[in-house]
Protein backbone atom coordinates (compact mmCIF):
# COMPACT_ATOMS: atom_id res chain seq x y z
CA UNK A 1 0.00 0.00 0.00
CA UNK A 2 1.05 3.39 -0.91
CA UNK A 3 0.07 6.32 1.24
CA UNK A 4 0.18 9.30 -1.13
CA UNK A 5 0.82 12.88 0.34
CA UNK A 6 -1.46 15.70 0.19
CA UNK A 7 -0.36 17.92 -2.78
CA UNK A 8 -2.15 20.62 -1.39
CA UNK A 9 -1.82 20.26 1.78
CA UNK A 10 -5.18 18.57 2.72
CA UNK A 11 -7.09 18.12 -0.48
CA UNK A 12 -8.90 15.12 -1.24
CA UNK A 13 -7.29 12.77 -3.37
CA UNK A 14 -9.63 10.72 -6.10
CA UNK A 15 -9.22 8.82 -9.38
CA UNK A 16 -5.55 7.53 -9.18
CA UNK A 17 -4.51 5.91 -12.51
CA UNK A 18 -1.13 4.04 -12.57
CA UNK A 19 2.40 3.70 -15.19
CA UNK A 20 5.36 2.28 -15.52
CA UNK A 21 8.43 0.41 -16.28
CA UNK A 22 10.75 -1.78 -14.23
CA UNK A 23 11.64 0.25 -11.00
CA UNK A 24 9.91 3.67 -13.26
CA UNK A 25 7.02 4.62 -11.93
CA UNK A 26 4.52 7.39 -12.37
CA UNK A 27 1.27 7.37 -10.63
CA UNK A 28 -1.69 10.47 -11.67
CA UNK A 29 -4.60 11.38 -9.14
CA UNK A 30 -7.61 14.44 -9.02
CA UNK A 31 -6.82 16.48 -5.41
CA UNK A 32 -8.59 19.33 -4.18
CA UNK A 33 -6.65 21.76 -4.16
CA UNK A 34 -8.71 24.77 -1.87
CA UNK A 35 -10.36 26.42 -5.25
CA UNK A 36 -11.09 23.14 -7.17
CA UNK A 37 -9.33 20.38 -8.40
CA UNK A 38 -6.15 20.09 -10.10
CA UNK A 39 -4.04 17.29 -11.53
CA UNK A 40 -0.43 15.43 -9.53
CA UNK A 41 1.77 13.14 -10.90
CA UNK A 42 4.03 11.06 -8.45
CA UNK A 43 6.81 9.69 -9.52
CA UNK A 44 10.08 7.59 -9.52
CA UNK A 45 13.19 6.05 -10.90
CA UNK A 46 13.42 3.37 -7.82
CA UNK A 47 10.05 1.72 -7.17
CA UNK A 48 7.67 2.83 -4.33
CA UNK A 49 10.68 4.45 -2.62
CA UNK A 50 11.45 8.53 -2.95
CA UNK A 51 8.54 9.38 -4.47
CA UNK A 52 8.41 13.23 -5.82
CA UNK A 53 5.45 14.79 -6.76
CA UNK A 54 4.78 17.56 -9.81
CA UNK A 55 1.62 19.41 -10.31
CA UNK A 56 0.41 18.35 -13.63
CA UNK A 57 -2.41 20.45 -14.99
CA UNK A 58 -1.84 24.89 -14.69
CA UNK A 59 -5.55 25.60 -14.65
CA UNK A 60 -6.22 24.55 -11.23
CA UNK A 61 -10.28 25.17 -10.83
CA UNK A 62 -11.69 22.47 -12.68
CA UNK A 63 -9.22 19.31 -13.77
CA UNK A 64 -10.65 15.51 -13.90
CA UNK A 65 -10.47 12.90 -15.33
CA UNK A 66 -6.72 12.38 -15.71
CA UNK A 67 -4.37 8.94 -17.27
CA UNK A 68 -1.00 8.14 -17.59
CA UNK A 69 1.31 6.34 -19.86
CA UNK A 70 4.79 5.63 -19.73
CA UNK A 71 6.91 4.97 -22.93
CA UNK A 72 10.32 5.67 -23.90
CA UNK A 73 11.37 7.88 -20.47
CA UNK A 74 8.25 9.83 -21.11
CA UNK A 75 5.28 9.72 -18.64
CA UNK A 76 2.23 10.95 -20.95
CA UNK A 77 -0.74 12.71 -19.28
CA UNK A 78 -4.23 13.85 -20.53
CA UNK A 79 -6.51 15.05 -18.12
CA UNK A 80 -9.90 16.80 -19.12
CA UNK A 81 -10.77 20.79 -17.86
CA UNK A 82 -14.46 21.31 -16.93
CA UNK A 83 -14.41 24.78 -17.41
CA UNK A 84 -12.48 25.04 -20.93
CA UNK A 85 -14.30 21.84 -22.16
CA UNK A 86 -11.22 20.57 -23.46
CA UNK A 87 -8.51 17.66 -23.16
CA UNK A 88 -4.87 18.45 -22.22
CA UNK A 89 -1.55 16.70 -22.92
CA UNK A 90 1.43 17.13 -21.20
CA UNK A 91 4.48 15.22 -21.35
CA UNK A 92 6.49 15.06 -18.43
CA UNK A 93 10.35 13.23 -18.84
CA UNK A 94 13.18 12.60 -16.38
CA UNK A 95 15.55 15.27 -17.25
CA UNK A 96 18.95 13.69 -19.00
CA UNK A 97 20.85 15.48 -16.56
CA UNK A 98 19.42 14.79 -13.30
CA UNK A 99 16.21 12.58 -11.84
CA UNK A 100 13.85 15.11 -11.50
CA UNK A 101 11.02 15.35 -14.16
CA UNK A 102 9.64 18.12 -16.61
CA UNK A 103 6.39 18.97 -17.30
CA UNK A 104 6.14 20.89 -20.18
CA UNK A 105 3.26 22.63 -22.62
CA UNK A 106 2.93 20.54 -25.70
CA UNK A 107 1.38 23.57 -26.95
CA UNK A 108 4.22 26.08 -27.04
CA UNK A 109 5.74 23.71 -30.44
CA UNK A 110 4.87 24.84 -33.36
CA UNK A 111 4.16 22.40 -36.46
CA UNK A 112 2.57 23.67 -40.09
CA UNK A 113 1.69 22.40 -41.99
CA UNK A 114 0.83 18.82 -40.34
CA UNK A 115 0.02 16.72 -42.16
CA UNK A 116 2.62 17.27 -44.65
CA UNK A 117 4.15 15.61 -48.04
CA UNK A 118 7.41 16.86 -48.22
CA UNK A 119 8.88 19.56 -45.21
CA UNK A 120 7.34 21.31 -41.95
CA UNK A 121 7.93 24.08 -40.29
CA UNK A 122 9.18 23.55 -36.68
CA UNK A 123 8.49 26.76 -34.16
CA UNK A 124 10.18 26.54 -30.71
CA UNK A 125 10.49 30.36 -30.91
CA UNK A 126 7.50 30.51 -27.84
CA UNK A 127 10.14 28.51 -25.58
CA UNK A 128 12.09 29.69 -22.99
CA UNK A 129 14.68 27.11 -23.12
CA UNK A 130 18.50 27.94 -23.20
CA UNK A 131 21.61 25.57 -24.41
CA UNK A 132 21.43 22.78 -26.51
CA UNK A 133 18.47 20.67 -27.48
CA UNK A 134 18.40 17.56 -29.10
CA UNK A 135 15.66 15.59 -31.41
CA UNK A 136 14.60 12.48 -31.52
CA UNK A 137 12.55 10.96 -34.38
CA UNK A 138 10.75 8.02 -33.22
CA UNK A 139 8.30 6.00 -35.56
CA UNK A 140 4.57 5.14 -34.36
CA UNK A 141 6.01 1.74 -32.30
CA UNK A 142 8.44 4.18 -30.26
CA UNK A 143 11.62 2.83 -31.99
CA UNK A 144 14.48 5.44 -33.27
CA UNK A 145 14.68 6.40 -36.83
CA UNK A 146 16.88 9.72 -36.34
CA UNK A 147 18.81 11.49 -33.82
CA UNK A 148 19.87 15.14 -34.32
CA UNK A 149 20.93 18.83 -33.02
CA UNK A 150 18.45 21.48 -33.01
CA UNK A 151 20.36 24.32 -34.37
CA UNK A 152 17.88 27.46 -34.49
CA UNK A 153 14.41 27.59 -32.93
CA UNK A 154 12.91 27.14 -36.51
CA UNK A 155 13.64 24.56 -38.72
CA UNK A 156 12.53 22.89 -41.67
CA UNK A 157 12.02 19.13 -40.82
CA UNK A 158 12.51 16.85 -44.38
CA UNK A 159 10.62 13.58 -44.98
CA UNK A 160 13.44 12.41 -47.07
CA UNK A 161 13.30 8.85 -47.62
CA UNK A 162 10.54 8.18 -44.83
CA UNK A 163 7.65 6.51 -45.18
CA UNK A 164 4.30 7.66 -45.14
CA UNK A 165 2.42 7.17 -41.52
CA UNK A 166 2.71 8.74 -38.09
CA UNK A 167 5.50 9.41 -36.34
CA UNK A 168 6.75 11.38 -32.78
CA UNK A 169 9.44 13.94 -32.61
CA UNK A 170 11.09 14.43 -29.01
CA UNK A 171 12.54 17.58 -28.15
CA UNK A 172 14.72 17.63 -25.35
CA UNK A 173 16.99 19.88 -23.49
CA UNK A 174 17.86 20.51 -19.73
CA UNK A 175 14.78 22.54 -19.69
CA UNK A 176 12.42 20.42 -20.71
CA UNK A 177 10.79 17.54 -23.07
CA UNK A 178 8.14 17.71 -25.59
CA UNK A 179 6.55 15.37 -28.15
CA UNK A 180 5.08 16.28 -31.40
CA UNK A 181 3.55 13.97 -33.63
CA UNK A 182 4.44 14.52 -37.09
CA UNK A 183 1.73 12.89 -39.63
CA UNK A 184 3.97 12.00 -43.11
CA UNK A 185 1.56 11.98 -46.62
Amino acid sequence: QIDLPSFFGSGAQNFPRLSGKNDTLGIVWQEQNGFGTDIVLGYSSSGTDGLEYVQISDNQLSESNADVAFANGVFHVVYADQLEGKVFYRAAGFSPFSKTIQVTDNQLVGVAPNPFSEQTLIDLSALSWKGKMNATLLNNQGQTIRNFQIESDRFYFKKEELNTGIYFLKIESEDGLIIKKLIMI
